[in-house]
């Protein structure tokens, strides 16, 4: 499962060191791009080994040449010490993780917060077709995480009632901006390839606090409770 804090640091990381790109790129910018590379892949818990730059891509480069008499010997040329990378290959792999994290996390869905409560358990829980029911195993505290189905109709239902209900309910314009913003996300991992279900349900989790907090709206109570059909509670 993904570790949201860790995530939140790592993206944060990629994202400077992908804006502050130097022209040339030495060895120690590839080590940085690494190091931040290992961090996501710990807080995804999968590998982005493909992005990675391959040892033998790295070279010295020719830094002044000495150029032949007219005897047509004494040529030679000077080469650094640090070992550099073509910058046009290193760009692709930058460019390319970040398109492929966009397409499959788009980004870091909330900033991390400490949990309110301390949860006595965290069970995953593979689930294909069972909805509108409570799902915990162990104690009271324990979390059922589902994994979604990109065909399923259900979920597309939700997320349509989700979108009419946003402009029906006395909603902050924050609030409402946090809304369209989850519901954009739950459907760009509907149209994913590999969608993530952690990141629907993270999503599904904000929306539904922000319905909660509107007492007395009865739009608010039916999706609350629509909501929590998909979450187990």
């Amino acid at each position: 499962m993904v570790d949201h804090k860790q995530w939140s640091i790592a993206w944060a990381r990629f994202e400077a060191f992908r804006e502050n790109l130097r022209a040339a790129i030495n060895e120690e910018c590839v080590g940085q791009f690494h190091d931040i590379l290992t961090d996501l892949e710990a807080a995804l818990g999968e590998s982005l080994a493909k992005f990675k730059i391959p040892d033998l891509k790295l070279a010295p480069k020719i830094i002044s040449v000495r150029p032949m008499g007219y005897s047509g010997r004494g040529g030679s040329a000077s080469y650094s010490k640090d070992r550099y990378v073509d910058s046009d290959f290193f760009h692709t792999q930058v460019d390319g993780l970040h398109s492929y994290l966009k397409a499959t996390v788009e980004g870091p869905i909330k900033p991390y917060k400490p949990p309110a409560r301390q949860s006595a358990g965290s069970h995953v829980l593979h689930v294909e077709n069972m909805y509108g029911s409570s799902i915990q195993h162990g104690s009271p505290g324990a979390v059922a995480n589902i994994n979604y189905r990109t065909n399923d109709p259900a979920i597309k239902d939700l997320v349509e009632k989700i979108k009419t209900a946003i402009d029906q309910v006395p909603a902050a314009a924050a609030q409402k901006a946090t809304l369209y913003s989850d519901v954009a996300t739950i459907e760009a991992q509907l149209t994913s390839p590999q969608p993530k279900s952690f990141i629907i349900t993270e999503c599904l989790r904000s929306s539904r606090s922000i319905f909660e907090g509107m007492i007395g709206s009865v739009i608010a109570s039916g999706i609350v409770h629509e909501i929590g059909k998909f979450l187990g509670v």
